[in-house]
């Protein structure tokens, strides 16, 4: 009896669908890193570049997952259905790019340079005022506001700052989502890699850049509609 009462409770099933949810994108992401690493060496097949190949992966993994995570909100409005404050599969893809931003940055800070100071200190000691030190400064701020965003994914996070400020926090996405456009653009221009890469980054944005105006679109049109609104959807 405790059993059916405990499979029925709507905590312990949404309980179990987030860890399918995480096995699965956990699953999903380090097959797609795996793959790219393995794609990567055709363009970059020096014996000395797997940590190249292995920083350009985690990267193009993490800024899918990100784009993935700017697209939920508008894709729940496509189906007419409201965009509450916090949605589980959102939060949980956003997770894992933030997991897979922050290997990229340590992987990364491993490929140019002997020691990490040289990524932000010219040679003279001062700041790096150069495309390459712009880049990595764009890419720090990233990381710090994806380790807030990703401190403040849960639910104990969303109970303490309440929804309307929790919400604000999270905003912060589209401001890590320009500041890694910005640094992927740069670190193109750096590194002169060839045009597909920048042709990727480009759709990449661009299509954010619709889903979000989608997204803007619908809120307005229907601000004072109803919307059919699942249970599985609403969050504390």
């Amino acid at each position: 009896m405790m059993n059916e009462t405990t499979s029925k409770d709507p905590g312990s099933l949404r309980r179990r669908r987030r860890v399918r949810d995480h096995l699965l994108l956990f699953a999903i992401s380090v097959g797609a890193t795996v793959g790219l690493y393995a794609g990567f060496a055709i363009p970059h097949p020096s014996e000395g570049a797997w940590i190249f190949r292995w920083s350009l992966a985690t990267a193009y993994v993490a800024s899918v997952l990100l784009a993935v995570t700017l697209s939920i909100g508008a894709w729940n409005l496509f189906r007419r259905r409201s965009s509450p404050i916090s949605i589980d599969l959102r939060r949980d893809v956003g997770i894992w790019c933030g997991v897979f931003a922050i290997v990229h940055t340590f992987v990364g800070l491993n490929v140019h340079m002997k020691s990490w100071v040289q990524y932000f200190v010219d040679d003279a000691g001062g700041p790096r005022a150069d495309l390459f030190g712009l880049a990595n400064y764009s890419g720090v701020l990233a990381l710090v506001i994806v380790l807030v965003l990703l401190a403040t994914s849960n639910d104990r996070s969303v109970s303490l700052l309440k929804g309307r400020m929790w919400k604000r926090v999270q905003r912060w996405s589209y401001l890590f989502a320009i500041l890694v456009a910005f640094h992927a653009v740069l670190y193109i221009v750096v590194e002169k890699r060839f045009l597909p890469y920048l042709i990727f980054v480009m759709l990449l944005s661009a299509w954010v850049l619709i889903a979000q105006s989608f997204g803007i679109y619908k809120r307005t049109r229907f601000s004072n509609k109803s919307f059919d609104v699942k249970p599985r959807d609403i969050r504390p």
